[in-house]
C-alpha cells in the first residue's frame, strides 16, 4: 500500500487552544486542539476520544512526560504551511523523562501503533 501526505486546505472555527508552560496532564478529548505559539510545555498530553491537532506554522509543543494513546482513541496532527514569517509548520516534541521505561508517545499495558492516516483527503496523519 502507497502512504502520502496530501494538501488540501480547511478551516477550523471551533477549538481549544493549548498555550503555556504547565508541569501537569492535558486531557485531549473529542474535539480540535490548536497550537499557536512556540515554547508550550505539557508533562503529558493524555489522549481520551477522537483528538484533533493543529500545529500551526512555527509553533511548538514539548512534551516531558510523553504522550498517552490507549485502545481506540485516535489523535490526528494538521500542520500549517507557508505562513508570512517563512517558518514552516509547527513540531511536537513528545519525550519521556518523568516515567521509567516509557515511551514518548504510547499507553500503559495496551499497544499502540502509529501508522500515518493514508487517506487521499489531506486529513493529517492518524495515530492510534
Amino acid at each position: 500500500m502507497n502512504k502520502r501526505v496530501a494538501e488540501t486546505e480547511k478551516t477550523c472555527y471551533s477549538y481549544t487552544l493549548l498555550s503555556g508552560n504547565h508541569s501537569d496532564w492535558q486531557g485531549l478529548y473529542d474535539g480540535w486542539y490548536v497550537v499557536k505559539d512556540a515554547n508550550v510545555t505539557f508533562q503529558t498530553l493524555n489522549v481520551l476520544g477522537n483528538a484533533h491537532l493543529i500545529l500551526c506554522d512555527g509553533a511548538q509543543i514539548s512534551l516531558t512526560g510523553g504522550m498517552k494513546l490507549e485502545g481506540s482513541r485516535t489523535l490526528t496532527i494538521y500542520g500549517q504551511k507557508g505562513g508570512l514569517d517563512g517558518e514552516g509548520s509547527g513540531t511536537l516534541d513528545a519525550t519521556n523523562t518523568d516515567y521509567d521505561d516509557a515511551a514518548g508517545i504510547g499507553g500503559g499495558d495496551e499497544k499502540g501503533s502509529l501508522t500515518p492516516d493514508p487517506s487521499p483527503k489531506g486529513e493529517g496523519s492518524s495515530y492510534s
